[in-house]
């Protein structure tokens, strides 16, 4: 059987910032030469030229929801637990809503189709994860295979695809 992609979805977070702008954030919240020139390279070399985010914090005159400022101004990191909630909380929506607009869109499909569900994400991460509120909020068959694929960065895209490829 050829193996092809039938439809592609996106779903975009609300906030969008401009690589450069996303820079300027990043460097006034890291002070120092070193940190400077640091997130000068990775910012200016990246190759991208907007960033999205469910984070309202890298925005002027934002109300944060994880980086805030001390008294003294200076940005509180939060920790991996307060990172994972939030994820988690907006994942849990997104997952399920760009699932249901690849189910609209994909001609001659239907949730009885649906065997195998691959999940990706190099955010953050919980469990049980993404793949089983996709299954759980597009009503798919409990017997559909779950795989999340995680830890990967943005490369964890290609096992995700040759692991579609061999079902």
């Amino acid at each position: 059987m050829k193996t092809c992609i039938h439809h592609i979805e996106t779903l975009l977070p609300e906030y969008a910032y401009r690589q450069d702008f996303a820079r300027d954030r990043m460097t006034e919240w890291l002070p120092g030469k070193r940190n400077r020139r640091l997130i000068h390279g990775i910012y200016d070399h990246s190759g991208i030229e907007t960033r999205y985010s469910v984070l309202p914090d890298f925005g002027p005159n934002a109300d944060p929801v994880l980086f805030r400022n001390n008294e003294e101004g200076k940005i509180i990191e939060p920790g991996t637990a307060e990172r994972n909630n939030y994820y988690r909380q907006c994942a849990r929506s997104m997952v399920v809503e760009a699932g249901r607009k690849a189910m609209q869109h994909a001609e001659g499909f239907s949730a009885g189709n649906v065997t195998h569900v691959i999940t990706v994400s190099c955010t953050g991460f919980y469990n049980p994860g993404p793949d089983l509120d996709l299954i759980k909020g597009l009503g798919l068959s409990e017997s559909t295979e779950r795989y999340n694929i995680g830890f990967m960065g943005c490369y964890a895209a290609f096992p995700a695809l040759r692991m579609a490829d061999q079902f």
